[in-house]
């Protein structure tokens, strides 16, 4: 017994400075959601990353629209990005600067039709315009690092085709020879001089790369299966690209590399075979994405060192308990030195929401795993508490079978109720305690501390009472 109250005052007191770093320090989280703009269902989704981690865009339900552009920073918040003359208009911002600083996407107006259009904070969504002939719609959908070239498609007499603009000019690129007209831009390289899209060729939909001097080349496809790839995601000196190809095994995700060409980055294990990479860092050694388990579709990270683990994993092994409760469903982006992720998901509330995860230490260093034992529990909600805390904690897939306690002490070490005893049903379990003891009575206030067991590891977490 005096081991065991020792053990809990030592717990108790790594509690209290982990809360007051959390409080007074002034740290950024290493994982949080993004929110949702005011008004409307609550629904946000993260589409793209400035390379330096900094702002994040994408769309989100509001009062004025079901789909509005947002910008992101820690700092600001969410920002809805308005169009003309400040007016609230639906929009969908794909691509950004290095920055941070200019936006490539599209929006509608109140009763207008679609639009590319490029955003900065003074001017607002400034409409592009569209090829000339066909019928009226256009989307840019990558940005080179001054703003200034833009990429997308836009409506010819020939069909949807692929389109830049320089300086607010708009040229039509064409398409690849054979099968039928349809092409689309979607990212351009940092200087401008190099884009890369989808066109059709002979054999089906295909990654282009188009330079001035040689126009659209094709790259192919992985072996076997159907013909079709598509790119998601570009460094900045289109060395190194990401996204999707059809091989042998069904859609799988890709990287194509100038020196090397298209290799298949595999599927996460369990599930049906699709995967796609939507991003890539800098560097071209690791990847964004999403792939298929037993649980569905799950975000990964594929390094050249460990290949394709569900971001989830990851998050947890580095001791984040911020994640725990969250599905993350996919990594839309990472930024170019490869140590911020952002992605989409369900938060613990059944919500559907954008993220943001710093990736720290060793595993942003070197990507190695960080082990800090197979359980997670979550900080306790609300903490301060005058009533109910819950509680959350998850156990990986690998720990399933093992018998969990959830217990809750108080600082001399004296247990005072069990909240959990069993083998968990699923990863993630949520408990409450609503300040009893096992005898019935209520605990006063002060300092308790709950204690998550297993037979191979233990994790605590600090509850403040103040009643």
């Amino acid at each position: 017994m005096e081991s065991t109250r020792w053990l809990a005052i030592g717990f108790c007191l790594m509690g209290i400075a982990a809360l007051t770093r959390e409080v007074g320090g002034g740290n950024v989280p290493p994982f949080q959601g993004l929110g949702d703009l005011p008004g409307g269902s609550f629904h946000n989704e993260a589409l793209a990353l400035s390379d330096n981690g900094q702002r994040v865009v994408g769309r989100s339900s509001s009062t004025h629209s079901e789909e509005e552009g947002f910008i992101w920073s820690r700092l600001s918040g969410l920002a809805p990005l308005l169009g003309p003359g400040g007016t609230h208009v639906a929009g969908e911002p794909r691509g950004i600067t290095p920055t941070g600083d200019v936006v490539a996407g599209k929006f509608v107006a109140s009763g207008g039709p679609l639009q590319a259009a490029r955003w900065t904070e003074a001017t607002g969504w400034i409409a592009l315009p569209d090829i000339p002939g066909g019928q009226t719609g256009s989307q840019a959908l990558g940005i080179s690092s001054d703003g200034n070239v833009l990429a997308g498609w836009g409506s010819s007499s020939a069909g949807l085709e692929a389109a830049r603009w320089v300086n607010g000019n708009v040229v039509a690129m064409g398409d690849l020879s054979g099968g039928e007209y349809h092409s689309a831009a979607a990212l351009v390289s940092d200087d401008g001089s190099t884009i890369v899209g989808t066109g059709y060729s002979t054999f089906g939909g295909e990654v282009f790369v188009w330079k001035a001097g040689t126009g659209m080349v094709g790259l192919g496809d992985l072996p076997g299966g159907d013909f079709s790839s598509e790119p998601f995601g570009m460094n900045g000196d289109a060395s190194v690209i990401a996204g999707k190809a059809s091989s042998s095994q069904g859609p799988e995700a890709m990287r194509w590399k100038q020196a090397g060409g298209m290799q298949g980055l595999g599927d996460l294990p369990g599930g049906a075979f699709e995967s796609i990479a939507l991003d890539v860092s800098a560097d071209g050694r690791s990847v964004v994405g999403f792939g298929t388990t037993d649980l569905g579709q799950e975000a990964f990270l594929w390094t050249e060192t460990h290949g394709m683990r569900p971001i989830l994993d990851i998050l947890l092994e580095m001791g984040m308990t911020e994640p725990v409760g969250w599905q993350l469903t996919e990594a839309t982006g990472i930024s170019a030195g490869g140590d911020v992720v952002i992605g989409n998901g369900i938060n613990p509330s059944g919500q559907s929401e954008g993220w943001i995860a710093v990736l720290r230490g060793p595993v942003a260093a070197g990507w190695e795993p960080l082990r800090t034992g197979p359980l997670v529990l979550s900080r306790p909600t609300p903490n301060p508490s005058e009533g109910r805390v819950e509680l959350r904690f998850h156990v990986p897939r690998t720990e399933r079978q093992r018998r969990v306690t959830l217990d809750v002490f108080d600082v001399a070490g004296a247990h005072v109720m069990r909240l959990y005893d069993g083998v968990p049903p699923s990863d993630h379990v949520t408990v409450t305690w609503n300040g009893l003891r096992v005898d019935g009575s209520r605990v006063g206030a002060g300092l308790y501390f709950a204690m998550l067991q297993s037979e191979n590891a233990r994790r605590s977490a600090l509850i403040v009472r103040l009643q």
